[in-house]
């Protein structure tokens, strides 16, 4: 076909790794991984490290337990604060909902039929009671 039939060999830029491809049928024949990088040159090394990730551990631990503590006066402050917020704005009005505005009561939406008819308090009331109308 005009193409070499010998396999030839690729590196994979990302990991290194060799492939040996095959042109004809363009299949992988064979790998062979890159050499893994040690993660530490002598034990010394690696006992440090295990020792600071043993520290560290300790230590977020110890920073939850603290946490945990102080959660009960935490959560009493806040709501002494949201009490004294309460008392010095007392709710008069109602809260003004998306459905209370005067939009909703556009003539076609289910709003606006039961403000043309208020002897019908909701579904269940207008199926039984206004089904005349």
């Amino acid at each position: 076909m005009g193409l070499n039939d010998d396999a030839f060999e690729v590196t994979c830029p990302d990991c290194g790794t060799m492939l040996k491809v095959d042109p004809v049928t363009r299949a992988i024949i064979s790998h062979t991984p890159a050499p893994r990088k040690r993660m530490f040159e002598d034990f010394t090394d690696a006992a440090r490290a295990a020792r600071e990730a043993d520290a560290r551990r300790d230590s977020i631990f110890a920073q939850s337990v603290d946490a945990q503590k102080n959660k009960d006066d935490l959560m009493a402050k806040k709501f002494a604060e949201a009490v004294k917020k309460a008392k010095e704005k007392p709710l008069t009005d109602r809260p003004l909902r998306d459905f209370d505005s005067t939009e909703a009561l556009r003539p076609g939406t289910v709003d606006w039929w039961y403000a043309a008819n208020p002897q019908c308090a909701g579904p269940v009331e207008a199926i039984w009671r206004c089904a005349a109308l």
